[in-house]
């Protein structure tokens, strides 16, 4: 094996592979970025909204019954016609085999279903997985040697090593790093290209387990961590059409934001956890779990496709004294504030009971605020059911402090988030510039109780009583206050 300085993974959405213009658009940036003693691994994500139409057509079918027919009959054509654009005619009739094969094995799956009754998580990950990524890794690859790149797949389930648990798996380094250290390792530092699908891998008995939503960035900090023994320099590159970096809020809700060109690794995470659709949140950990005394974390880059040499953003440890105090804007609609009060609060275990309560239905709380005397507990997270069901289920774990009159309350209502990330809200006039933006044209805030704030090293949550177009205006306005707009 050749040990190589450098290793460079390099992601592509699927907006960079979402027909054959951006694919062969993002075929052009690999090739362009190859260079002599960095070993290079690209991961692709399924095509732009695969995923989600797989995911409709499934839950149509389990609703209404299989009736016959192709179910994943788009799929297939989609896939057909970027195989006939972008493959030479040599390498095109195995690829088209693969879509025939697959979509053959899952309407199998969906025959099976409608006499179940229901399918399998394990089928479920299944067609997502290799109707999604596990087609397109092939077809870039193919294009790739086209190219004339030496260029390889592997398949992504005979890489990653995940815990076996559907929808929602994890990763396990060890078991990846013994996988990939022979032949996996042995052709990435002997010049190919090696090329894999984003969002799944398998568990030890070999069925594929996807990743939750964005699962391909952590496919590619994975793969960076997995590796880390074996270069002394490890980038990863997040590519799309749609965007050329971070920006400083949605461009959806906010007018004119821009790039922003640093963050640090805290401040991505904390935009991520509040509503900001930057990068997968546990690709970040594994990207900084990946650095050592012997060599730094992982350097994340978001860029696009379409303009591969600006600068867009970086993502690293590494402060930086011209970076802005605050880095962006987020909001967090369809949220729920939950708020339980009463004498007993300040009893050990009152807490951890309603907030494991709360993770233990699959919900990330984005907002918590307590007082000082622990007499009251307010809690935020997005949550699609009803307010009266979420407080039955409260009332319920906490039934004994309930009948004991030590909670007097717990009362939920609608509400929205407003984040704001950057390391400089410390600073009294970084702070002052934010409430500046919330007494703008927004009576509804003067009102007592109005709105909570709550605030750690990299952020600051603002849990508001406003609807949503409100919210949105919330948003522009702290952002004109805080970017001077």
């Amino acid at each position: 094996m050749i040990y190589l300085e450098s290793l460079e993974i390099q992601k592509y959405g699927g907006s960079s592979v979402a027909c054959a213009e951006a694919l062969m658009q993002s075929a052009s940036v690999v090739v362009n970025s190859l260079r002599q003693g960095t070993a290079t691994l690209v991961v692709v994500s399924a095509m732009e909204g695969m995923t989600e139409w797989l995911q409709r057509q499934i839950a149509s079918t389990v609703t209404f019954g299989y009736k016959g027919g192709d179910v994943f009959l788009r799929n297939s054509s989609l896939h057909h016609s970027l195989i006939e654009e972008v493959v030479e005619p040599g390498r095109k009739l195995d690829l088209h085999q693969r879509v025939d094969d697959y979509i053959t094995e899952a309407t199998g799956y969906v025959e099976a279903m409608a006499k179940l009754g229901s399918l399998s998580p394990r089928h479920y990950d299944w067609i997502c997985a290799r109707l999604g990524e596990g087609l397109m890794a092939p077809i870039f690859t193919a294009h790739l040697q086209g190219c004339g790149v030496d260029a390889k797949y592997y398949d992504a389930a005979e890489v990653i090593v995940t815990d076996g648990v559907f929808g929602n798996a994890n990763p396990s380094i060890t078991a990846t790093r013994e996988r990939i250290k022979f032949d996996f390792m042995r052709d990435l530092t002997g010049g190919k290209v090696l090329v894999m699908g984003g969002y799944y891998g398998a568990g030890n008995n070999k069925h594929e387990t996807t990743f939750s939503r964005g699962g391909s960035d952590l496919t590619a900090t994975t793969m960076g961590h997995a590796s880390s023994p074996f270069f002394n320099d490890i980038s990863v590159y997040l590519y799309k059409a749609d965007v050329a970096g971070v920006m400083s809020a949605d461009p959806k809700v906010v007018v004119s934001p821009h790039i922003v060109p640093h963050m640090l690794y805290d401040e991505a995470g904390a935009l991520t956890a509040l509503g900001g659709k930057v990068i997968h949140p546990k690709a970040i950990h594994h990207a900084v779990r990946a650095g050592s005394a012997k060599r730094p974390p992982i350097t994340i880059y978001v860029k696009s496709t379409l303009d591969p040499n600006s600068s867009g953003t970086v993502i690293d440890n590494q402060e930086r004294p011209d970076d802005d105090p605050v880095k962006a804007i987020s909001i967090i609609k369809n949220a729920v504030s939950l708020e339980v009060r009463g004498w007993g609060m300040n009893q050990p275990g009152i807490m951890s009971k309603i907030t494991a309560a709360i993770a233990g239905r699959g919900l990330d709380i984005d907002f918590i605020n307590q007082p000082h005397s622990k007499l009251a507990l307010n809690l935020a997270f997005q949550f699609a059911g009803k307010e009266a069901d979420l407080e039955r289920l409260v009332k319920e774990i906490l039934g004994h402090e309930i009948k004991a009159n030590d909670i007097d309350m717990v009362k939920a209502r609608r509400v929205g988030v407003v984040g704001v990330i950057g390391r400089g809200l410390s600073d009294p006039l970084v702070l002052g510039k934010v409430i500046a933006g919330m007494n703008g044209d927004f009576p509804e805030l003067k009102k007592s109780n109005a709105y909570q704030f709550a605030s750690g090293a990299f952020e600051a949550s603002i849990l508001v009583d406003l609807p949503e177009d409100r919210l949105n205006q919330l948003a522009q306005s702290i952002h004109d206050s805080v970017f001077g707009n």
